[in-house]
């Protein structure tokens, strides 16, 4: 019989993609038992008493800290925990959009980076690239078939000044094909009368989607669900993988996104076999055209890169993965 691994992780008390994609995915595998401080994020087993927090820490395999935990407004509630356990503490689990880092890696075994530029990790022996990945919700309730798909192109993206392209883009594909009641770029608003309403991911909470709240309001996988093509773009800081790269594969879409490169990824995917990539918006509008054209090899790359997702970027992979790494590491 294998030991069980026993890892507790130090999570922000509100839900987070990288939190949520490493827990859900912990709890998938019958030899792990993960404990936190939070009761979000998919975490069954939270442990409130602080003295019994650092009591686990001493204990367990592997101290996991996520950069989303030391947000300021936890301060009260984290800086006690963390005065105790700060060397017990052994990977860094750094979510955020930007390339910088959130904290020193040499503090740390093993510091886990979304968004790895090698230009800025360059020297840096123990920084491992450690990407969202597809978790279950994302995942439609019946079978998503190619010909139950009745838009040609969606683009659904929220733009701010933290992503001014995305703007670029939006205005772009509606002036190529604001005609064409097949495609769509914005905002999605299932209510129109709501348009208060986003697709903003910032009203997260518990590891799911509040109803009434967030993207499953405003219909956003019901139209995801129905497009053939998926347009996405950087995120916030330039950030190259999102939410919403990893729920457009789920959907079985075609992902036609900006380039990644040279960004380092863990099991990259393949221009023009399972996603297509663009890097201006007039080599984008080429290639929506060509592939809402040839809607049959869009098809063929919208099903390889679902077939890639469930090999390489399920959160159970991305719990496999974490668990080679601590083996490798500490």
């Amino acid at each position: 019989m294998a030991k069980k691994t026993n890892i507790f992780i130090i999570g922000p008390h509100h839900y987070c993609y990288s939190v949520a994609s490493l827990i859900e995915g912990l709890n998938k595998i019958d030899d792990v038992k993960v404990f936190s401080n939070s009761e979000h994020n998919y975490c069954s087993n939270v442990i409130y008493p602080i003295e019994t927090q650092k009591q686990i820490c001493k204990m367990v395999d592997a101290v996991v800290l996520c950069h989303s935990a030391m947000e300021v407004k936890y301060k009260n509630v984290i800086s006690p925990l963390m005065l105790e356990v700060q060397h017990d503490i052994d990977i860094y689990l750094d979510g955020s959009d930007a390339c910088k880092f959130e904290h020193d890696p040499t503090k740390f075994k093993l510091y886990l980076k979304r968004e790895v530029n090698p230009a800025v990790t360059q020297g840096h022996k123990n920084i491992e690239p450690f990407l969202f990945a597809t978790e279950d919700r994302y995942f439609a309730d019946h079978i998503c078939k190619w010909e139950d798909k009745k838009d040609d192109l969606v683009c659904m993206m929220a733009v701010c000044e933290r992503r001014p392209w995305r703007q670029d883009i939006i205005d772009t594909i509606n002036k190529k094909f604001g005609n064409n009641d097949k495609v769509f770029a914005g905002n999605y608003y299932e209510n129109k009368n709501q348009q208060n309403e986003s697709v903003s991911t910032d009203r997260m909470q518990y590891g799911y989607s509040v109803p009434g709240q967030g993207r499953d309001n405003t219909g956003y996988f019901d139209k995801l669900m129905a497009a053939k093509i998926s347009v996405v773009a950087w995120g916030s800081m330039l950030c190259r993988q999102t939410g919403r790269f990893y729920e457009s594969l789920a959907n079985r879409s075609m992902l036609l996104c900006m380039t990644i490169d040279p960004w380092i990824t863990n099991h990259p995917f393949t221009d023009g076999k399972d996603i297509v990539l663009f890097d201006s918006t007039a080599e984008m509008i080429e290639k929506a055209e060509y592939y809402i054209s040839h809607p049959n090899e869009a098809e063929k790359i919208a099903n390889a890169g679902y077939e890639y997702m469930l090999k390489h970027h399920t959160t159970k992979e991305r719990a496999n993965q974490f668990l080679s790494l601590i083996k490798e590491y500490l």
